[in-house]
């Protein structure tokens, strides 16, 4: 790689870089600082990894070296071995030999890396913040990893604040990697499933609260209801006292006139005047009685309103904090129960070769996590189950072997199960998803390669674009087939119009051709730009996207050529496209393993993510289940939910088990299994299923017990009932000793 250098030949530093600069300290920080800032944004990071690998901080302070190999720090850093060597160079200049090698001065694998004096730490300033910030991400990491320990031995509670924001600021800003963590201790999935499960239930009780809040509020307005009525009803009754009290004085009016009248027959009889002003204190004395009779009875009312309003306000404040403490207690149990069974199903993973435990613990894992409310389609949840499937068979784990090279192209017959591929060995074969050892038909076998299938969408006819610029058309309804050829380089995207009557493909010499079926000619969509090679169209047909030659994605409306624009995705060089199959949405997949969507009518990005560590070479959507897959030349698949296109902040289902590039990738028409080709010898076509449910129809079958009462402590827990993860038969013949 030309990073051989003569140690014994150069000297550490020249000795006129001293006399330009104060001090030895000096001089080594802007030399190391001059290589620094020559690096790429890229370079920086990988460089500031490297350092942080073969450097450490004892407890007592003090610096040291740690030395490290090329693969390590590779697995850290995520980088390829050429970026790394090219870090390295910059630091083994003549004259700033910063890093040496232990073993020999050949770059490999497995070379070590390693400081050439701890002196330097202390030198470089830079390098010393670095040392300081490594020391506490690992003392942050190894607390939390101890804490879960302690969590999962139900030893300790999940994070509260402020440790909570303390870990997830470190987990955001530090971004730990496996490979990083499992040089300190290997518990790296415990600690971050721990993490994750603390800052969920942080989330569901802030959320809690709000409601809780909403709750009192609605609980204020009820009251001050209740109060509002009280109010009207005193004065309906205050209107009832007065207007009794006007009754009385009516009387005690009537009583004056009965009076006046008497004293006018006063004269005519002494006996009925007397008897008058009798009438007249009795009807004075009924008046008084019947008014603080009024009075009294609203004094008592209201004081048995307030004592009632008094009674439900406390009834109803015990029953919400018993409604509250038992959710919580709930909640608890659920993020307690999910937690474990994300552990049983990383634990499974580790009982490879043991198939009744390892069967046992990814299946009660998947039970956990449906009874609990977990994710659908969690990805730990599917790796446990996954691994089960492929050491101990699954109908839906299937390995179609027939093509002697790598695959690629794949594509369905719609709503079928049989299937078309193309491979690097010049034949497209057909197969059915019920029969993987059984090739159905060899459609076609000769010395080009096909480079890419298209099946309309009535199923009559069968499109191969071919190396050689010819599209080959196949009739799957018994017709002649033909050949067309407008193109002048191989074919690299073919596309059917949803009535089937015209074909869309672009070649490799950047055009791109709209055929009509009927009449077997072609136009030209080219604008004379930059050449197109690859191209996809929008579930409608309005839309189409293509790559042209400088890595840009170009979106136009086929009903409006001038309505078009560019997605340059920041120059990251784009190598796949896909419109979702039910909307506007194009998803873009770059060279350096990026995926980013768009709304093509908004015309802006929605979302992104940092799906593989290298070129991402297919992306597909499952409409069936909101999914979308994508393969990259980091030999893997992944799988996301996209049920809500905005996030992808969901792991994704990860599939590494490829020993070559995964190339393409298909989904089944209903959805439920996923198929891929690689660029393999043997094993290049397999499917597996898209769902967790695909996973467990026959797990039961192949074990032989369920799990003891020791082994339920020990993976699940002491406190919990222990139960049958399977319904095993009890064997028919009992062997009693005599």
């Amino acid at each position: 790689m030309g990073l051989v250098t003569d140690i014994k030949k150069v000297n550490l530093f020249d000795k006129s870089d001293y006399d330009s600069v104060e001090t030895m300290s000096a001089a080594i920080s802007l030399h190391a600082n001059e290589a620094y800032e020559e690096l790429t944004s890229r370079g920086k990071e990988i460089c500031e990894v490297m350092f942080k690998a073969i450097t450490e901080k004892r407890a007592d302070g003090k610096d040291l070296r740690r030395p490290a190999s090329v693969k390590e720090i590779k697995g850290i850093a995520g980088c390829s071995s050429d970026e790394l060597f090219e870090v390295i160079d910059k630091f083994r200049v003549a004259g700033l030999l910063f890093i040496t090698l232990q073993q020999d001065e050949k770059f490999g694998e497995d070379s070590i890396i390693d400081l050439s004096h701890e002196s330097l730490i202390k030198l470089w300033g830079r390098l010393g913040e670095w040392v300081n910030e490594e020391t506490a991400s690992v003392q942050m990491y190894l607390r939390l990893s101890e804490i879960s320990a302690m969590y999962q031995q139900g030893k300790t509670t999940l994070l509260r604040q402020p440790d909570l924001q303390l870990a997830i600021n470190w987990r955001d800003k530090h971004k730990p990697a496996l490979a990083w963590a499992t040089r300190y201790d290997p518990a790296f999935e415990r600690a971050m499933v721990y993490l994750r499960t603390s800052e969920k239930e942080y989330l569901e009780k802030e959320e809690n609260k709000i409601k809780l809040q909403k709750r009192q509020r609605r609980k204020t307005r009820i009251i001050l209801s209740i109060l509002g009525i009280t109010v009207i009803i005193s004065i309906v009754f205050m209107l009832f006292a007065f207007a009794q009290k006007i009754a009385s004085d009516r009387q005690t009016v009537y009583a004056e006139q009965r009076r006046f009248l008497a004293e006018i027959e006063k004269v005519r009889a002494d006996s009925s005047t007397i008897e008058a002003i009798a009438a007249l204190k009795i009807a004075n004395s009924n008046a008084t009685v019947a008014v603080n009779n009024a009075q009294e009875a609203d004094r008592q009312r209201r004081l048995a309103e307030q004592e009632a309003f008094r009674q439900r306000k406390i009834a109803l404040e015990q029953y919400d904090s018993a409604k509250i403490a038992a959710e919580q207690r709930d909640i608890a149990q659920r993020q307690r129960m999910l937690s474990t069974s994300k552990f049983m199903a990383l634990k499974s993973l580790q009982e490879q070769g043991q198939k009744d435990m390892q069967s046992l613990l990814a299946y009660q894992a998947y039970l956990f996590n449906k009874d609990n409310g977990g994710i659908d389609n969690d990805a730990d949840i599917y790796a446990g189950l996954y691994s089960v499937a492929k050491n101990y068979g699954n109908k839906n784990y299937k390995s179609f072997e027939g093509h002697t090279d790598g695959i690629r192209s794949i594509v369905f017959v719609p709503g079928t199960n049989e299937f078309f591929t193309s491979g690097n060995d010049g034949r497209v074969l057909k197969w059915s998803t019920d029969q993987p050892n059984q090739v159905l038909q060899i459609v076609y076998s000769g010395s080009d390669i096909i480079e890419v299938l298209a099946v309309s969408p009535d199923a009559s006819w069968l499109a191969m674009g071919s190396s050689n610029a010819v599209i080959r058309m196949a009739s799957l309804e018994g017709a002649e087939g033909y050949e067309m050829k407008g193109s002048g380089g191989a074919i690299k995207s073919l596309i059917f119009s949803i009535d089937s009557k015209n074909l869309y493909s672009a070649s490799i010499d950047g055009i791109v051709l709209k055929w009509d079926l009927a009449s077997r000619t072609s136009a030209n969509l080219t604008d004379g730009t930059l050449p197109i090679t690859s191209i996809d169209i929008s579930f409608n047909g309005k839309f189409m996207a293509g790559i042209n030659t400088a890595g840009e994605a170009v979106v136009w409306n086929q009903e409006n050529r001038f309505d078009n624009f560019r997605i340059d995705m920041s120059s990251k060089n784009i190598k796949s496209i896909r419109f979702d199959p039910e909307g506007n949405i194009l998803a873009l997949g770059d060279i350096r393993g990026n995926v980013e969507l768009w709304d093509v009518v908004q015309r802006k990005k929605i979302s992104e993510v940092k799906a593989h560590n290298d070129q991402v070479n297919d992306i597909r959507f499952n409409s069936r289940l909101k999914q979308m897959a994508t393969a990259s030349n980091d030999k893997s698949l992944k799988i996301f939910n996209v049920a809500d296109i905005t996030d992808l902040t969901e792991p994704p289902i990860n599939i590494t088990d490829f020993e070559g590039f995964v190339m393409v990738i298909q989904f089944s028409p209903d959805g439920s299994i996923i198929i891929s080709g690689s660029y393999e010898n043997r094993k290049n076509l397999v499917s597996r299923p898209t769902h967790v449910d695909g996973l467990v129809d026959e797990i039961c079958g192949i074990v032989s017990r369920n799990m003891t009462q020791e082994e339920w402590n020990i993976y699940v827990g002491r406190d919990i009932p222990l139960e049958k993860t399977c319904k095993v038969k009890e064997p028919s013949i009992i062997i009693r000793p005599i």
